[in-house]
């Protein structure tokens, strides 16, 4: 019994590490499209980015890269998060996205993700 029990903790931890991985590259990815969404505006719109937009491009290419940089704990609580909150953090996630710009720019992904995850909070207590 002892054995099974230790097989099921490793399994356990073993899974949000999983979880926390593949979180990892489902933000870098978001991080990653949210650039590309303004590329394409300009290219299929024919419209001239803002200096704005630009710096958003810019901030996206920059969270995209320091994703990596995002400690385990931060990674683990945001994936528990979705997990208990799954629309609700998907909806969030979202509105964090389109809210970047010069009111709200984060320098980090870890900042970004903090921020996510303090909202994220705040809106389950209600």
């Amino acid at each position: 019994m002892l054995v099974s029990s230790r097989l099921e903790f490793r399994s356990n931890k073993t899974m949000a590490f999983d979880a926390a991985l593949t979180l990892r590259e489902r933000i870098a990815e978001k991080f990653e499209y949210s650039a590309i969404w303004y590329l394409e505006k300009e290219f299929d719109f024919y419209e001239t980015l803002t200096r704005e937009q630009d710096r958003n491009i810019k901030t996206f290419r920059t969270l995209e890269k320091s994703v990596g940089d995002i400690p385990l704990k931060l990674l683990r609580e945001t994936a528990a998060l979705e997990r208990i909150h799954p629309a609700l953090f998907n909806v969030f996630f979202t509105d964090a996205l389109a809210r970047v710009c010069d009111e709200f720019r984060p320098k980090t992904a870890t900042e970004f993700i903090e921020a996510l995850n303090a909202e994220l909070k705040r809106g389950t207590r209600r």
